[in-house]
């Protein structure tokens, strides 16, 4: 059976007793001795025990004691060092945990896709700013949370609950939600992956949501252009191949055989305007057109337009007026692009203008004197207002049971990407039977101050 420690307390009351009677030089030393003792133990090293000359087994005890404090004080003082060495290491541990906590915050911040960390059970612990745009929360008013209880999209919720259900590493699919902020329905390509520690022990998961909806309408847009191209030169081709053979293997005509000649010149005119149109195209969109502004004179300019289409005003019997101010600044222009701008315009207003119409082209200093605006006004068939957006989507035309117009539909696109091309802006205003108004801007020319 172990003996029980007396308490320091009371070992010191009976050492301490005022009445005990044993007062020799030996307990006094004892007393001394206890008491150093007693100090070492509240963590007070100061002091050592005085030896007496005696070399006696008290003296020996007291040399003990002194090796024991010394020990002590040497332990102490490592174990202090050892404190403050691992107290800054935690200190710097906790500064670069923060600091790397802080860069993958601004990390997921700056980022554009949409970011949601949980953990192992599915609770909230990192959203960021896109995540939150997306679905319309708050990272303070969900972090924490699990995320059954702060996602209402049925198919963002299936891609996560499966994740922690099956605990399969790796995740991918599409996935069509609404913004809660423009209301618009967006297509993104849902990410999500185990997140493991160093151990290799699953922390949680991360969710990753690219917004993919611009990629798909671009996909969509090249697809359908290249249908779009394969139909329109297959339709042409397919009339010229149906009346050659028409014209080799059936005896005709002559008035047939001129007639079916002039539908195969037509078919070849509109071809070769479709291919070059679709080069002209392509070598805008892709930058590879080199444009060299430089002063125009705007009345020169729509004279030469003039003259180039004077054949078809005629033929129509059509009324065509340009109105330019004399005091019209000159233009910063590529005079080719421009003259391609207005070609298009003027042609489009002759073809959906009825005989004897109207056609009036004009050009006018804008408010704020920085750039002229040009007006290509006609008196046609107009354009309904549903249709004003997609004119300027390549192959789009616009086609009535009353009115089928020839055109390869790459015009406006063609106009509007070389008026950007100027820094200007293009738009238009119509109404069904009243004609149309195409407006275009482009900046002044002003000369460089040396």
């Amino acid at each position: 059976m172990a003996k029980e420690i007396i308490p320091s307390d009371k070992f010191k009351e009976i050492t301490y007793n005022k009445e005990n009677p044993l007062r020799d030089e030996t307990i006094i030393r004892l007393n001394k001795m206890i008491e150093i003792v007693m100090n070492v133990a509240k963590g007070i090293y100061s002091e050592q025990v005085q030896l007496s000359d005696k070399n006696d087994e008290i003296d020996a005890l007291g040399i003990g004691i002194n090796m024991m404090i010394d020990d002590i004080k040497k332990n102490v003082e490592r174990i202090k060092k050892e404190k403050i060495n691992l107290d800054k290491q935690e200190k710097r541990r906790t500064i670069e945990l923060k600091e790397e906590r802080n860069k993958f915050h601004a990390t997921a911040e700056s980022i554009s896709d949409g970011i949601l960390v949980i953990d192992f059970k599915g609770n909230i612990l990192i959203v960021n700013s896109a995540f939150e745009r997306l679905f319309g929360i708050k990272k303070e008013q969900v972090t924490g949370r699990h995320v059954l209880d702060c996602l209402e999209d049925v198919k963002i919720l299936d891609l996560i609950t499966r994740k922690l259900t099956t605990g399969h590493e790796y995740y991918t699919e599409e996935l069509i939600i609404t913004d809660r902020v423009t209301n618009t329905e967006k297509i993104l390509n849902g990410r999500i992956s185990s997140v493991f520690n160093q151990a290799g022990k699953k922390l949680g998961a991360v969710i990753v949501l690219r917004n993919i909806t611009k990629e798909k309408e671009a996909e969509r847009i090249k697809n359908e252009f290249v249908s779009n191209v394969s139909h329109e030169i297959r339709t042409p081709l397919s009339s010229i191949k149906g009346f050659v053979d028409t014209l080799l293997m059936v005896k005709v005509s002559e008035s047939e055989r001129k007639k079916f000649l002039n539908i195969i010149k037509q078919e070849s005119n509109r071809l070769n305007q479709l291919i070059t149109d679709l080069l002209d195209l392509s070598r805008i969109e892709s930058g590879r057109v080199e444009l060299k502004f430089e002063p125009v004179d705007v009345f020169q300019k729509l004279e030469a337009v003039k003259s180039e289409i004077l054949g078809k005003i005629s033929r129509k019997k059509l009324s065509f007026e340009i109105k330019v101010p004399a005091s019209l600044p000159l233009i910063k222009a590529d005079k080719n692009a421009l003259f391609q701008i207005l070609i298009n315009l003027v042609s489009n207003a002759i073809k959906f203008t009825e005989k004897e119409g109207k056609i009036c082209v004009k050009a006018e200093l804008c408010n704020k004197k920085e750039c002229v605006k040009f007006s290509v006004r006609d008196t046609g068939y107009g354009i309904e207002k549903q249709y004003l957006t997609k004119i300027w989507e390549k192959f789009y035309r616009i086609e009535t049971s009353s009115h089928k117009i020839p055109g390869t539909g790459l015009g406006l696109p063609i106009v509007k990407d070389l008026v950007e091309k100027h820094n200007g802006k293009i738009w238009v205003n119509s109404k069904p039977g009243k004609g149309s108004v195409f407006y275009f801007t482009i900046p002044v020319f002003t000369e460089r101050k040396k």
